[in-house]
């Protein structure tokens, strides 16, 4: 399933490039204005690419970080981040290369620089951890890097960022002197808020490390878009990634492996985690990875229900389905002992994958559209009343889960997840099987699969 989002009118991308640890994620969290990419003082810390949006003075573009290049390096890792950063460099119209005034002009810099000139790439030089006047002196050096004025900034501090990214819309107005984006949102020709396309639907990828994430977002864009390596841990940053699906515009966010907290023992893993419970915080559906031959684990079940708690969509992805011996009735029995396992979740649909092969990767995502409109679904309350009156009139086997407990009248409160609320004569002796009761009636009558319902219950005016 390949994306089709590079063939659509979207803001020009601009690329974040240069040498390991001169600041870059700092710099695009900066101009994003949020903590997306995760930093630390290690160096090599960003490996995929990582997407946003970013908007300065209403213009509106899109900003994509890049691991630290290292050229002509044979390590195995840094090979797989170059060629992630080439393919960003392939696909951006300006590239904002950064340096470092601490270290000067380092034979690494050199040697990206010189690959970009043969490139003919348009860019954009910015000098990082420049957090003073003093050492906006010494960035003279960066001159002889041949990308034009070097302009000096500090990602942490915010000092000269503003302007830097007016360069980078001069730069882009040079590059793409017709391109209507960049004009300031006030000033585009034909431009109304009726009938917008809807915002993209974002879907999690999360998982325990090493179920297949990066493999299955791969699968998905049809190329290798984020870094895929036997060695758990590979993926750090929430990577986004644009895709159409169904004529329907999806974000997939490929996480880092969520691991039990006492096993978490680096400050990068923490904060990979700590973006990837970000995402979920963000996300319309998540789709819960597991790896089919270890089975269901207790992290697996904790995931699932702070996806639920939070209110989101969800999707069980039993991945790698390849490796398993299969026969008749196969896959039934494993759903059947995931459900035995996951009471709370019987709502949630099962799909068996192979990241590998593609199988099921399209019904996966099928399926997580589905949750996410059932998730946006609203019944009308004249409707939803009418349906309650009729599932208890005459029914007699839910009589003594109602006790004394007498239904006005009901309506849905909200959407995201969906919440309804029943005014009741005694609220305080609802017994909990009847508002199970009452949530699988719903469900069964107006197919909210894969999204939680909260129901609630308030004594009658």
């Amino acid at each position: 399933m390949k994306s089709d989002d590079r063939n659509r009118t979207t803001p020009p991308l601009v690329a974040i490039v240069g040498r390991p640890n001169v600041g870059k994620s700092t710099l695009f969290n900066r101009i994003i204005r949020r903590r997306q990419a995760v930093v630390d003082e290690v160096s090599g810390v960003t490996r995929d690419r990582v997407y946003a949006h970013a908007e300065w003075t209403g213009v509106r573009f899109r900003l994509v970080d890049t691991g630290g290049l290292v050229p002509n390096s044979k390590d195995p890792m840094e090979k797989a981040i170059r060629a992630q950063a080439q393919v960003a460099i392939d696909e951006a119209a300006l590239i904002l290369f950064v340096a470092d005034v601490e270290t000067g002009v380092t034979d690494l810099d050199s040697s990206v620089a010189a690959e970009l000139r043969r490139s003919g790439s348009p860019a954009v030089l910015a000098v990082n951890k420049v957090d003073n006047e003093h050492r906006e002196l010494s960035i003279h050096e960066f001159h002889a890097l041949g990308l034009g004025t070097p302009w000096p900034v500090s990602a942490i501090s915010g000092r000269g960022s503003g302007d830097l990214l007016d360069s980078v819309l001069e730069h882009l107005r040079e590059v793409l002197p017709d391109d209507d984006s960049l004009l300031p949102e006030k000033d585009r020709a034909g431009e109304v808020e009726e009938g917008e396309e809807q915002r993209p639907i974002e879907i999690a990828v999360l998982g325990r490390p090493n179920v297949g994430k990066s493999s299955f977002v791969n699968a998905v864009y049809g190329s290798e878009r984020v870094i895929v390596s036997e060695k758990a841990g590979t993926t750090r940053d929430a990577a986004d990634i644009e895709v159409r699906v169904q004529d329907r515009d999806l974000v997939l966010i490929d996480t880092a492996g969520l691991r039990k907290r006492t096993k978490v023992k680096e400050n990068i893993e923490y904060y990979s985690a700590l973006r990837a419970l970000q995402s979920l915080d963000r996300c319309d559906v998540a789709l819960l990875l597991v790896d089919t031959p270890e089975g269901l684990g207790s992290q697996d079940t904790r995931i699932l229900e702070r996806i639920l708690d939070r209110g989101k969509g969800a999707v069980i992805v039993m991945n790698k389905w390849d490796l398993i011996e299969k026969e008749t009735g196969t896959a039934e029995k494993y759903a059947g002992d995931l459900r035995h396992q996951l009471p709370f979740a019987r709502f949630v649909p099962i799909v068996f994958t192979s990241a590998l092969t593609g199988q099921r990767v399209s019904r996966t995502l099928e399926l997580a559209l589905r949750a996410a409109d059932a998730r946006n679904h609203r019944i009308r309350t004249s409707r939803f009343n009418e349906f309650i009156e009729l599932s208890l009139k005459g029914n007699e086997s839910i009589t003594p889960a109602m006790g004394d407990v007498r239904i006005s009248y009901a309506v849905q409160t909200g959407v995201c997840p969906p919440h309804f609320v029943f005014f009741v004569n005694h609220p305080k002796k609802v017994k909990p099987n009847f508002k199970r009761y009452l949530e699988r009636t719903i469900r069964e009558a107006f197919n909210f699969e894969g999204t939680p319902l909260r129901i609630s219950f308030r004594a009658k005016a």
